[in-house]
């Protein structure tokens, strides 16, 4: 991607991530992504109508909104990888525990920790 990098220096976030911001009001994003949420407060993202999500909120979200479809996508990623959704699930604990949880609970699967 090209055309963020003037924007670069007016962004209010972390100087580090200013680039990520940046690229993010050019493509129109609504959401960044990311488990460093300090590095994106509120108040740097208000002016460009965007929303730093942890992956475990912006997942939620998405199972919230298309639980089905969610569920045969991580079956699919399952069976790619020769793993159990359960095993899979178990392994997004790690990183996105209310996801792997909710989905489990969905699903009626355990979730082995």
């Amino acid at each position: 991607m090209t055309g963020y990098e003037k924007l670069v220096a007016s962004m209010k976030n972390e100087p580090k991530d200013r680039h990520v911001l940046a690229a993010a009001v050019v493509c129109g994003a609504h959401v960044i992504v990311t488990s460093n949420l300090r590095d994106f407060p509120p108040e740097s993202l208000l002016e460009w109508g965007i929303e730093a999500q942890h992956p475990d909120e912006f997942l939620l979200n998405l199972f919230e909104i298309c639980p089905a479809e969610a569920i045969a996508k991580l079956q699919d990623q399952a069976a790619t990888i020769n793993r159990t959704l359960p095993r899979l699930l178990s392994t997004l604990h790690v990183a996105v525990p209310q996801f792997a949880r909710a989905v489990a609970s969905k699903a009626g699967l355990q979730l082995a920790l």
